[in-house]
């Protein structure tokens, strides 16, 4: 057998660099990390994965990292976290800069931070966030102004303000909120420029837990999932300009817990969450017609199911926790729908509560998460790894 001069070993995650190996040694390299390609496939349960992943720590400050959110800051596309730091009792905001982490408190007047839900104003890429006080039960708003935080009360009727997210809208950039009410409804926030405008979504039964939110990019119409209890059904709230047109895409019970919602080029919704009675995550994707339902997972339970779409292919991918075999073996997973099937990835230890979004630059996610066992907050990043023989 013909043995190759020179191997090239090139990573998806370190482009455009490469590294050269010679002779005997390139051949052994090249060898092992096939092997290694192939025994990650078998884990991951094909014959090969494309994708690997890298794990780092983004704060280790106490027990920290709860409620999760993550988003690219939109001028140098690099990852920016809020979450809640347990320890401390204080909401936290951390923006990585191309070499390190930056750890900023954002609200520590009282307990604050549960639900936090991040966007990044698309002009100045400053970070603006709702979250929960956990102290007096109310719906807060903070945003950077560049130079502080400037909190603020958006709500403080009862108790309020819990599974809350955040978006901006389109052209103005101002906030939109959805979040459950304790009366057991379904509630939404808008920032008109200068005061605070609050409405009932649904208040059929006792609905509005979970939610997640999605704004149309063109009308800033909102889309909302959510939970129905005690039926335990999920129901998408869709705005027409008019009116609010409750859907229920699946009519399963016990389903509907830890929805995420997005939106496809022809602005129709795909939401996944978790079947609590097969104990699996599932996905529904609306065509503007009806609703198709399929599993992600059967096999394993998928708790805090988090969705983005391919830009290109549009095929989504999921992201959820797994908890099968007990505490001690739990796992953030990761699902890409290849056109026919789910392909399966196992991406760290412990990953709980997780947000995702998908790196512009290569497509492939990037997941924060909660690290039950080590307490922290962590930061998983897929990237393909290519080999290419030259002789």
């Amino acid at each position: 057998m013909k043995l190759p001069s020179m191997a090239v070993l090139q990573c998806g995650r370190c482009q455009p660099g490469f590294i050269f190996l010679r002779a005997a040694t390139a051949t052994f390299m090249v060898v092992l990390l096939l092997h290694l390609a192939a025994v990650w496939g078998e884990e991951q349960g094909g014959e090969s994965s494309p994708i690997l992943w890298h794990t780092e720590i983004v704060d280790s400050n106490g027990d920290t990292g709860w409620y999760t959110s993550l988003a690219l800051d939109p001028k140098t596309g690099l990852p920016c976290i809020s979450y809640y730091n347990h320890t401390r009792g204080d909401l936290m905001f951390a923006s990585w800069d191309g070499a390190r982490w930056n750890i900023r408190t954002v609200d520590s007047k009282s307990q604050v931070g549960w639900y936090s839900s991040l966007a990044l104003d698309p002009k100045t890429g400053y970070p603006r966030i709702a979250y929960h006080d956990i102290t007096k039960g109310d719906l807060k708003y903070a945003e950077w102004t560049g130079r502080n935080w400037r909190t603020e009360v958006v709500d403080s009727e009862g108790l309020t303000g819990r599974y809350l997210s955040l978006k901006l809208a389109p052209e103005t950039h101002f906030p939109r909120i959805s979040y459950y009410d304790f009366d057991g409804s379904l509630r939404y926030a808008t920032w008109d420029g200068k005061r605070w405008k609050l409405e009932t979504v649904d208040s059929n039964g006792r609905v509005g837990a979970y939610s997640d939110l999605v704004l149309d990019p063109e009308t800033g119409y909102p889309r909302i999932a959510y939970l129905s209890a005690p039926d335990y059904h999920l129901r998408v709230a869709i705005w027409d300009g008019q009116e609010w047109e409750i859907h229920v895409p699946d009519p399963s019970d016990g389903v509907g817990m830890y929805p995420t919602i997005v939106l496809d080029s022809r602005k129709e919704p795909h939401v996944v969450y978790y079947d609590r009675n097969n104990e699996a995550v599932k996905y529904a994707a609306y065509d503007g017609e009806s609703w198709h339902v399929q599993f992600v997972d059967e096999e394993r339970p998928g708790r805090f199911p988090s969705i983005r779409l391919d830009p290109e292919t549009e095929f989504p991918y999921v992201s959820y926790h797994d908890d099968t075999d007990g505490a001690e073996n739990w796992l953030l997973k990761c699902a890409l729908w290849n056109g026919e099937s789910w392909d399966i990835h196992t991406v760290d230890k412990g990953g709980i509560q997780n947000s995702m979004v998908l790196d512009p630059k290569t497509n492939l996610p990037m997941i924060s998460h909660y690290d039950y066992f080590s307490k922290t907050l962590r930061l998983a990043r897929a990237y393909r790894m290519t080999v290419a023989v030259a002789e």
